[in-house]
């Protein structure tokens, strides 16, 4: 999963938000990549839980969830996870759902739930 960008920032209000959101995110993001680097698979659960409540758009977030409950070996869950991102994925607008990035996604999600 690639760390936020300034991309993401182009729903939000104003750009003095996202230039203190964009740091915040990233560190967060950070974060959540150590913890899934030393397998702190539950603390990273959580910390993507606290992300995805917050997010606008929670895709990328829930499949994030479904990998680290897959480390996890809840597969149930996990697959419950990919099948909630590709929802939440085919509920953007369409010009979004068929960008690069989008595609990717959905490719990565349907692929998930293929194996589980």
């Amino acid at each position: 999963m690639s760390p936020p960008n300034r991309w993401a920032c182009a729903e939000t209000a104003s750009v003095q938000i996202c230039a203190i959101v964009m740091p915040l995110l990233r560190r967060k993001f950070a974060a959540l990549e150590l913890e899934m680097k030393l397998s702190l698979y539950e603390t990273a659960l959580k910390r993507v839980d606290r992300l995805a409540a917050a997010a606008g758009r929670k895709e990328t977030w829930l499949a994030r969830r479904g990998e680290i409950l897959e480390k996890l070996g809840r597969t149930d869950e996990a697959r419950a996870a990919y099948e909630a991102a590709l929802a939440a994925l085919k509920s953007v607008p369409p010009a979004r759902r068929q960008t690069e990035a989008s595609l990717r996604l959905a490719e990565t999600l349907n692929s998930a739930i293929s194996r589980l």
